[in-house]
């Protein structure tokens, strides 16, 4: 079994636990459900010449721990600011 089998046998998990103690009834109550998706594609396309994807990434499973991020918000806000197109949270909590 490959680290990457562990994260997909993991999520699998945690997802059907997720699922199980939260009713979508209640995910559509939050503020940040009806909040409009951005477009990835189009950020991606847009760019003159290159589109980077910057990364906010405290851990990496076969690295270990990588960067001490104090405030994630902070550090998007640098990146947009100097040219990201798109920006990659990594929000997992055990491997990420």
């Amino acid at each position: 079994m490959t680290i990457l089998d562990d994260i997909v046998a993991d999520k699998r998990n945690i997802v059907a636990r997720a699922k199980r103690d939260t009713p979508v009834s209640d995910l559509e109550g939050m503020p940040l459900f009806s909040r409009p998706t951005l477009d990835l594609r189009g950020s991606l396309t847009a760019a003159p010449v290159f589109a980077l994807i910057a990364e906010i990434k405290r851990k990496s499973p076969s690295v270990g721990a990588m960067a001490e991020i104090v405030d994630p918000v902070d550090l998007a806000r640098t990146y947009a600011a100097n040219g990201a197109a798109a920006i990659s949270v990594l929000t997992d909590f055990h491997y990420f």
